[in-house]
């Protein structure tokens, strides 16, 4: 069977300003077509996509390796992924923590309530949570935390997840004791 069409990978060029775009082609077998006869050349811009796409990589690299713990949430708050650096400091594996609510699997006696329902208040409202608490690690030490928890929306402004960011301050608070 013979290919009707072959899509170009994506190449940039250099418009007469001098501002460099993207753009994907997709050429079609139309010879055999009586009203075209030839080869038809699509061509669209993708610059928007592609840098995107690398924001989007750039930020993937940026949340795995990171030395302060990251987790994505869905709209529950049941965690859908972890780095490692959330592994290794409360003392997880992976499969141990998805599905689970980080609230409810790190919080501790000397975990602040108020401060809990103070940040389920303000993810209720789809704004940004910052506070400082004591989760636990999976063996029950205590983690002075900066938690910092974004909604983040689609391109439609509709609400898909949630992103943690917990900054252990623990050394550092024990340093000013």
């Amino acid at each position: 069977v013979e290919k009707k069409s072959i899509v170009l990978e994506p190449f940039r060029f250099l418009k007469s300003k001098g501002e460099w775009r993207w753009i994907e082609t997709k050429l079609t077998d139309q010879l055999n077509n009586e009203a075209i006869k030839g080869i038809v050349c699509n061509s669209r811009d993708i610059t928007d996509k592609k840098n995107n796409e690398d924001k989007l990589r750039s930020l993937a690299v940026l949340a795995k390796e990171t030395v302060n713990a990251v987790t994505i949430s869905d709209t529950k708050g049941f965690i859908t992924w972890a780095n490692n650096a959330f592994l290794k400091t409360y003392g997880f594996e992976m499969d141990e923590i998805i599905g689970k609510q980080s609230e409810i699997l790190l919080a501790g006696p000397q975990t602040k309530e108020e401060k809990l329902r103070k940040v389920q208040t303000l993810l209720a409202e789809k704004e940004m949570a910052e506070v400082e608490l004591i989760f636990y690690t999976r063996k029950g030490q205590p983690r002075m935390v900066e938690l910092q928890i974004q909604p983040l929306f689609d391109e439609n402004g509709i609400h898909t997840s949630y992103f943690a960011l917990h900054h252990d301050i623990t050394e550092k608070r024990q340093l000013q004791l």
